[in-house]
């Protein structure tokens, strides 16, 4: 038998009265979480709430995509901001856990106001409507979907650990940047480097013929294509649109074989043999370009400037054991994030499966 829907009014008591923002410039540091829209936005040296809660997005929620999530819970001593609403569980009604298991995911696109910027009001998320299973039923539903999370967890904990061995290799045969005009040769990448910029092509998604090609953008695959420009080993570094502010994100990455670029990325092929493409990959992974970008609307790295970025050039037989090393772990890393995203794709699967069933 089908449980009934609810309306979050029903089920809920908002806080939203309670809930305070406080400019990052004004708030003082202490060790207290301050939390918005999509989760912890730092710390601060007071509290509001302290107790088991949900915080459902307001504005700036990820509500086109809500895979990403719209909801989390929190607890304990906690401040909140005004782009979250604050939900306390009705008690002998619902269990906290399972609201936020029942909200994380769900489409409320229908509940949505604004113009110009989604909004979800008071009024909609009131509107919003769940399945209400008995209490029990609730708690053993949110018992499986933590677990399916916990799983999830521990193989990112993984991903991230493989991540930071890499990034720790690097620094360890090679040092760290400050370190490399000490160490090594120091050459600008237009010199060891050839800019393939030339043979970029941008191509509207509307326009696109899908296909098993990737297209790939300034931080990485933005969809597929049917045909190929490239058939190599690349680095891609973001001309536009990059993470420059937030290096550890990611400002290049490494494409193989056949592949799409559009204008957003330039195209680096490595020269002769002066350098190893995985070496030159991880050299710029995270390299701070901030004092090669212009633009004052929008971050902008020109293929001149770029051309000018010195990088450190070691000895090839260097580079290459390198490369060796790395790529076994990448290959670790590989598998691991197919089994992070499977992981990931079986958890959204559960959940809907448990939670999204038709009125």
């Amino acid at each position: 038998m089908k449980p009934p829907f609810v309306a979050l009014a029903e089920c809920c008591e908002f806080l939203d009265h309670v809930r305070r923002p406080i400019k990052e410039s004004e708030r003082v540091n202490g060790p207290y979480p301050y939390f918005g829209a999509n989760g912890q936005q730092g710390w601060i040296n007071d509290y509001l709430f302290d107790e088991p809660l949900v915080l459902l997005a307001e504005d700036g929620g990820h509500f086109s995509n809500p895979e990403r999530g719209i909801a989390y819970k929190i607890s304990g001593k906690t401040w909140v901001n005004n782009h979250a609403h604050v939900l306390r569980p009705k008690e002998g009604i619902i269990d906290v856990d399972y609201l936020a298991h029942a909200l994380k995911n769900k489409d409320v696109r229908r509940n949505l106001s604004g113009s110009t910027r989604d909004k979800l009001t008071k009024a909609g998320a009131c509107q919003i409507e769940i399945p209400l299973p008995p209490l029990e039923e609730q708690r053993r539903i949110a018992a499986i979907l933590d677990k399916s999370h916990s799983i999830q967890g521990l193989l990112l904990q993984r991903h991230r650990m493989l991540q930071a061995l890499i990034n720790s290799m690097l620094i360890s045969d090679f040092g760290s940047p400050t370190e490399w005009p000490l160490k090594w040769e120091m050459q600008k990448l237009g010199d060891c480097c050839e800019c393939l910029d030339r043979y970029r092509r941008p191509v509207k998604e509307s326009e696109r013929h899908e296909g098993h090609i990737p297209y790939y953008g300034a931080n990485g695959q933005q969809g597929w294509i049917d045909d190929f420009l490239f058939d190599e080993s690349l680095v891609l570094v973001a001309e536009d649109g990059g993470h420059f502010a937030d290096r550890r994100r990611g400002v290049a990455y490494r494409i193989d074989g056949k592949a799409w670029v559009n204008n957003h990325a330039h195209i680096l092929r490595p020269r002769g043999n002066v350098l190893e493409i995985e070496f030159l990959h991880r050299i710029l992974r995270h390299y701070d370009f901030v004092p090669y970008i212009s633009g004052s609307t929008r971050s902008k790295l020109t293929q001149g400037q770029l051309n000018e970025v010195p990088i450190p050039v070691p000895p090839i037989d260097r580079q290459r054991s390198f490369s060796r090393c790395v790529e076994r772990l990448v290959s670790s890393l590989s598998t691991s994030s197919r089994s992070l995203k499977a992981a990931e794709s079986l958890s959204r699967s559960l959940a809907q499966s448990i939670l999204e069933s038709e009125k």
